[in-house]
């Protein structure tokens, strides 16, 4: 049985104030980034910091910006099976659009979920419902942290002392609390949704009566593609799983190909793991685009392997390519998707 779905709705929402929205967080993205940035700056600069930028190697630059389309490309092809296994017909064009969309969103969002709804709306026109579309993207998610999870327990016992800074002791504190959290939330509505949908009850009113009910219809198409999954999927499972070791290798191997194209002699390991740390901090973080925490934390994070004069130049690279490329042109696209229909 099928009804008006949310993305139905989605599409009647006045696109010029929508737009409006989507430039005002970009303004305050655009904000607390320079603030922060110029803090870093004034803080570190040396009269050697632009001596360091100038003898940035060129190559390095060319593998930075390659291993960012790997890290596209293995994402997106983490979403395409994922997608296909449901029964929806995702290219890798749509599903790069989905990735770098929800990316741009996200950046002018509070807690970075302003893409979702726009993803879920690029996934229903390839033929998939609300709920298994909400799973695809859930799953995108959820195969990262399958990935790092068995890392982290290590990495916080036998590399404590990089969570000695403040700042990232109390982030990973607020990431103890806050991921638990969701992730409980989510299995219970996967195993008891019948006994979720009676305890939340007292939310259901006549004026949202019927999106209360489609969300538990969508909670149940869920399910069903979560057994998909488990029970005839399995193939496709271990396809995105292995898409998203590409994806992950690539990604954190962009900090280590900038500190070695600036000519600073770090550990590679330790490099990429002060990276993994931040990223599964920032992943929860309230800020749009985790703007401000994230540029901070990446200077706490590694000013111990960065010399003090290129700190400031390190962050802005390693943000450009870990982010704000892919919010630039997810951006382009998020405009032409608001653009006014042309009229007849």
């Amino acid at each position: 049985m099928t009804g008006p779905s949310a993305m139905d709705t989605y599409q009647t929402i006045d696109r010029v104030v929508l737009r409006a929205k989507v430039k005002k967080g970009l303004r305050i993205l655009i904000l607390i980034s320079t603030l922060t940035y110029l803090v870093i700056y004034l803080l570190t600069h040396t009269k050697d910091t632009w001596a360091y930028f100038h003898s940035l190697k060129p190559l390095y630059l060319s593998y930075v910006f390659l291993l960012w389309a790997l890290y596209l490309f293995f994402d997106g092809l983490r979403v395409r099976v994922l997608a296909s296994a449901l029964g929806g017909k995702v290219d890798l064009k749509t599903a790069a659009e989905v990735i770098l969309t929800g990316l741009f969103l996200a950046a002018v969002t509070p807690f970075q979920i302003g893409g979702f709804p726009v993803q879920l709306y690029i996934l229903k026109k390839r033929s998939l419902s609300l709920g298994k579309s909400t799973l695809v993207l859930l799953f995108r998610g959820l195969l990262t942290t399958i990935l790092l999870a068995p890392v982290f327990p290590f990495i916080y016992v036998f590399y404590g002392e990089y969570f000695t800074s403040t700042l990232i002791e109390g982030l990973f504190f607020y990431l103890a609390i806050v991921f638990p959290a969701g992730l409980a939330i989510f299995i219970l509505f996967m195993l008891f949704p019948h006994q979720m949908k009676d305890r939340f009850s007292f939310l259901r009113r006549k004026r949202i009566s019927t999106l209360y009910d489609r969300f538990f219809q969508e909670v149940h198409e869920a399910r069903s593609g979560l057994a998909r999954y488990f029970l005839q999927k399995k193939l496709h499972l271990f396809y995105a799983f292995l898409a998203t070791i590409g994806s992950t290798v690539c990604f954190y191997l962009i900090a280590l190909a900038i500190i070695l194209g600036l000519g600073i002699n770090a550990s590679k390991l330790d490099v990429v793991i002060r990276q993994l740390i931040l990223n599964v901090i920032l992943m929860f973080i309230p800020t749009p685009g985790a703007s401000g925490v994230a540029e901070a934390g990446f200077y706490a994070l590694f000013s111990p392997v960065c010399p003090k004069a290129i700190i400031a130049i390190y962050t802005l690279l390693w943000r450009f390519f870990t982010f704000y490329l892919g919010v630039i042109i997810g951006g382009v696209m998020v405009l032409q998707l608001l653009k006014p229909p042309k009229s007849s």
